[in-house]
């Protein structure tokens, strides 16, 4: 067979290649097995080791991060040595991650059995080897054998639960366990044996080129040489990407007030439901970074399709979820497959617009990442009243199905996106998720588990910072790198990221203050809460189109001071209120701020890109929204923290005027003992309730002033962040509008 023929092995499609299938199917189905296995043990292994629920699930999030971590080198290892090694190391994982979790004497043992053994070296090595391998034996029908494989994995969802449950009530966990691992050890090097052949080479040569000589082409186009793709109106380019983005972005606040009722219809806790914003917030986070190589790696197009559909896909399974394990797996798989879309969709935005038109593609994708957070609870709020707290989810289908279809039609990848090596960064790629993973969990429970008195928050910690550390150190010697770090040495982009970072700790920090504040001290239910919410997001939708129009005519840091200006001062505002505030003391001060953050937020994202070249923006975009979002984790993890300890704090300064001495504090005691007395209670216990309706008064002030100087501190650093506007370059675009 010539160089000029495409060569395909006779054996591709053939009997064998579906005998294989079966086996890799057998062997994906019991691979499986452990992810779903461990939901259903857990009550009798937190009753057995007698821990809390939140202490008990910990098993679960250490598979799932080994299977995540394990599956990149499992793959990579199959791409080496073949697929019948990951099969033996997965058997010998599976077997003795099993029998060793069910020999465990405490919690930790079995969770190390189930990260190191059942995830890392189990699950992982009958994942992405065996669908790998299933690709190379079948050519005409590929996609329908590929899916086959997969299936396995919802299958043992399916198979493995009612089957544990029935021997977990029969002979119980431990011994289920250890019968898991001794069937894992039979069948699967049985199943194995169907795919010991090599698999068919079908590799295409392309003509007039050697073997060895691939065709290089961009992501999305013919064969051919880079071809033109066809003009399209930028504008619906705008609306096909500003769908996804919205849909991203609404899903980290929506489920916010559904919680109470997950936890409740869900049989959990409402600590326990937390995990649905957490497991969100981590997979979003590690996924963020690595877009721009995503994207140089598969090709733009094409990842941010299939973000979409996995997207939308794991919204519809979030709905259907029977509990809270699989709710909690299922927005993991949400998080992971929107985190390409915000960057994504912003460096299609930069580059469909020329530079001169760029503020007005700002203007309109901020609508999304401003607004959209602050109609989360809203429409949560009414979504879950209304119908059920399902619907949060299911509201994302017909949003997720018309992104499909306009990026489908609308949607190109440039001429010079290609895959310029077939390496794979895997030391980049573990390191940047166990840093971003480590941080965005020790964030999100550290208030809840009091910091660093929680030896769990002080690993988390430990582990982040080497972590970010050696992911630094890597990513700057490495050839090929999945996060180019190079693109801080552009003082505008770098002092851009860190004016966004400290946005979006502001940002979130208040957008979670207020909501509290409304809801204990104001008395606003939670729907009335999300609704008094709305005001800063109407100022931002009135907003962001009028900068927009401005920015080619008015130097853009201008108005980024500008902005900086009037967001401190309607967090001064806001740091004026008391307990006798009204509805409209607290609407002035928020649609304020909404103006205040458009004319921040489209001028910075405009000047910290305009310096990037088109080859960097997706690397420059998804470092930039990795690092809005870290500031936001940060900013909420603060404000949560120094809001419980300043309340402490002015709890005691208060309480020390509350003495036998003090005329005023022995008038309000009477007067509250006198009203008690009035409504029919005897002298010892109205005096009992006098003192603790006092103490309630004190609360409530102390807690109201927390607030104040929350708002207050959070004002102040917009202030401290006016001088680094200066360090910011005028963009080329304005020279570009000059001549239009």
């Amino acid at each position: 067979m010539t160089a000029s023929t495409a060569t395909t092995a006779p054996l591709a499609d053939s009997r064998q290649a579906w005998i294989r299938l079966v086996a890799a199917l057998g062997l994906m189905t019991i691979g499986s097995a452990a992810m779903y296995v461990v939901s259903v043990v857990l009550p009798s292994v937190q009753k057995e080791f007698n821990v809390a629920r939140a202490d008990a699930s910990l098993p679960y999030t250490l598979l799932m991060i080994g299977f995540g971590v394990g599956g990149i080198f499992m793959g990579r290892l199959a791409d080496r040595r073949g697929v019948m090694l990951p099969i033996l190391i997965g058997t010998v994982g599976l077997a003795a991650g099993f029998v060793v979790a069910g020999l465990s004497g405490g919690i930790v043992g079995f969770a190390v059995a189930h990260g190191l053994l059942l995830g890392l070296a189990g699950s992982s090595a009958t994942f992405a080897p065996l669908v790998a391998d299933t690709s190379l034996w079948f050519v005409k029908r590929r996609g329908t054998a590929v899916a086959i494989c997969a299936s396995g994995n919802y299958l043992a969802g399916a198979i493995w639960p009612p089957i544990v449950q029935h021997f977990i009530e029969t002979v119980g966990w431990r011994q289920t366990y250890i019968g898991m691992g001794v069937f894992c050890a039979v069948t699967m090097p049985l199943l194995a044996l169907a795919m010991r052949a090599r698999p068919p080479a079908l590799v295409a040569v392309a003509p007039g080129r050697g073997a060895g000589s691939p065709t290089e082409r961009p992501f999305g186009l013919s064969m051919n040489a880079a071809q033109e793709h066809p003009v399209v109106n930028p504008w619906i380019v705008a609306i096909a990407v500003m769908f996804a983005t919205f849909m991203e972005v609404l899903d980290t606040t929506v489920v916010n007030v559904s919680l109470p009722h997950i936890a409740g219809n869900l049989s959990a806790s409402i600590d326990e439901s937390t995990w649905v914003l957490t497991s969100y917030l981590v997979a979003n986070a590690i996924v963020l970074p690595l877009t721009g190589w995503l994207a140089r790696h598969f090709g733009r197009k094409r990842l941010l399709m299939t973000s979409v559909t996995g997207f939308t896909l794991a919204s519809l399974l979030c709905g259907l979820a029977p509990n809270l394990p699989l709710l909690v797996f299922f927005r993991i798989l949400q998080g992971a497959t929107g985190g390409a879309m915000q960057p994504l969709s912003q460096a299609v935005l930069l580059e469909a617009f020329p530079p001169h038109e760029r503020g007005k593609a700002m203007g309109f994708w901020g609508l999304g990442i401003v607004v959209a957070p602050i109609l989360g609870p809203v429409l949560g709020g009414w979504l879950t009243d209304t119908y059920s707290w399902r619907w949060v989810f299911y509201i994302n289908l017909p949003v997720g199905i018309a992104s499909l279809v306009m990026t489908k039609l609308y949607v190109f990848d440039p001429a010079y996106l290609r895959k310029d090596t077939d390496k794979i960064d895997y030391w980049g790629i573990g390191l940047l998720a166990l840093w971003v993973g480590s941080l965005q969990l020790a964030l999100d429970l550290g208030q809840e588990r009091d910091w660093f008195s929680s030896p769990f928050i002080t690993a988390l910690a430990v582990v982040s910072g080497t972590g970010v550390v050696a992911c630094l150190v890597r990513e700057w010697v490495a050839r090929e790198p999945v996060v180019d770090l190079r693109v801080f040495k552009v003082r505008t982009y770098s002092t851009g990221v860190f004016l966004m970072t400290t946005l979006g700790f502001v940002l979130y920090g208040s957008l979670v203050l207020l909501p509290i504040m409304l809801q204990t001290l104001l008395g606003y239910p939670s729907l009335q809460a999300g609704i008094a919410m709305a005001p800063r997001g109407m100022g931002s939708l009135i907003g962001m189109p009028m900068v927009g129009l401005m920015i080619g005519r008015i130097d853009p840091r201008k108005m980024v001071a500008f902005g900086l200006v009037v967001g401190a001062g309607t967090l001064f505002w806001l740091g004026q209120l008391n307990l006798q505030a009204g509805y409209w003391d607290i609407f002035w001060p928020q649609f304020c701020q909404g103006l205040g953050l458009s004319a921040l937020f489209v001028p910075l994202t405009t000047i910290s890109m305009d310096p990037i070249p088109k080859e960097r923006m997706g690397n420059a975009t998804s470092l930039f929204n990795l690092m809005r979002n870290l500031g936001g984790s940060i900013g909420i993890a603060t404000t949560g923290s120094l809001l419980a300890r300043k309340q402490q704090e002015y709890v005691n300064i208060m309480g020390e005027h509350i003495t036998p001495y003090s005329q005023a504090a022995q008038n309000a005691l009477e007067s509250a003992k006198a009203a008690f007395l009035a409504s029919g209670a005897d002298a010892a216990t109205a005096t009992q309730r006098a003192y603790a309706a006092v103490f309630g008064t004190v609360q409530r002030h102390a807690t109201m002033v927390a607030f104040v100087d929350l708002f207050r501190f959070l004002g102040m650093i917009f202030l401290l962040l006016l001088p680094l506007v200066m360090l910011m370059r005028r963009p080329r675009g304005r020279a570009a509008a000059a001549a239009h």
